[in-house]
């Protein structure tokens, strides 16, 4: 990396969060519920986040209020006095509710979303093993894999990624 590259990514990061937070349930529901959520509250569903919202093939469905930190940091909504609305880029979500799309707000949104890929793509890597290139690459000293496995979960659900075996990636 040259120091331009270096000086464009810190200023791309300062924009970003470094954890995904969690979107409670199981990952194989993710997508699914963000979709709902969002069809929900283009339709004004979310008078108060302390209801649950009629979600269907969800296993089992939250409070809003529960909803509302991932859908904030995704920029998907905004919280006025109790209300969740939608932000402009969820309302545009709401047009192209794709999983590419939710990919690419990830990205924009959350640092070394995409960098996982960049490491996938030279070559498949456990857990442990992209989390070591990460952390190297990025002179990082996380304690453990977490942040790692929660950006391959998403890529996992987001179909930008699959298992190959072995753990691997």
């Amino acid at each position: 990396m040259t120091l331009t590259d270096i000086q464009f990514q810190k200023s791309e990061w300062r924009k970003k969060s470094w954890s995904i937070p969690d979107l409670l349930g199981g990952k194989q529901e993710y997508f699914l519920l963000v979709k709902q959520l969002v069809e929900l509250l283009r339709l004004g569903e979310a008078i108060d986040i302390d209801t649950m919202p009629k979600l269907h093939g969800i296993s089992k469905p939250k409070l809003w209020r529960e909803y509302a930190p991932f859908l904030k940091s995704v920029g998907l909504v905004s919280n006025r006095a109790g209300i969740l609305q939608l932000s402009d880029i969820g309302v545009v979500f709401c047009n192209d509710l794709t999983k590419r799309h939710l990919a690419d707000l990830m990205h924009n949104k959350f640092r070394l979303f995409g960098e996982v890929l960049e490491i996938l793509a030279v070559e498949p890597g456990t857990v442990q093993e992209i989390d070591e290139k990460i952390c190297k690459n990025y002179h990082l000293d996380w304690a453990n894999c977490s942040n790692t496995r929660k950006r391959l979960d998403w890529l996992e659900v987001l179909e930008l990624i699959q298992g190959i075996g072995n753990r691997k990636w």
